[in-house]
This record gives C-alpha cells, structure tokens and sequence, in this order.
C-alpha cells in the first residue's frame, strides 16, 4: 500500500505530515460531543500508518512461527508487545 511515510501528527482537527503538509481535515460532528470528536477523529487518523506498520509485524511474525511450539510461545509475546505499544500509541 501506498501512503505518505512521514509521521503523521494531529494539530486540531488537521493531521499533517512535517514537509508534506495537511494529510487529512476532520469536520466537527453534528453532535453534541463536536470538538471533542474530531480532535479524536484526527488523532485516530495520525495514528493510523503506526498501527498499519504494527499490523504488518504481527501478521509477519504470526505467519513465519510454524509449529515449533517454542518460536510460538516468543511469537505471540513479541505479538503481545507491538499490540500493547500500538494501543498505548492510539491512547496518546
């Protein structure tokens, strides 16, 4: 997949990319909870190549374990680690 590979980064409801500029603009809902939404709308998206690089590393290392039964007890705490960091990433 292709996508801007610089970081992303939430200013408002504006994700940008340093050097690229704006990757995508959030609307304030039209609801009661307005700003609150698309400032999390706009983070949720800034996070979004972190989790999709953190997808990839889960789906290569759940796809390369085998049936050793040691390499998967390793795959699945090292899964566990970049779920956990992933979560904590979108959590800010």
């Amino acid at each position: 997949m292709e996508y801007t590979k610089e970081d992303w980064k939430k200013q408002g409801n504006k994700v940008i990319a340093f050097g690229r500029g704006i990757i995508a603009v959030c609307p304030s809902p039209a609801n009661g909870n307005g700003v609150l939404e698309f400032e999390a709308n706009a983070h949720l998206i800034a996070a979004s190549p972190r989790l999709y690089e953190a997808l990839g590393t889960i789906k290569r290392t759940a796809q390369s374990s085998g049936d050793n039964v040691d390499y998967l007890k390793n795959a699945l705490r090292v899964i566990a680690r970049i779920s956990k960091e992933a979560i904590a990433d979108m959590d800010g």
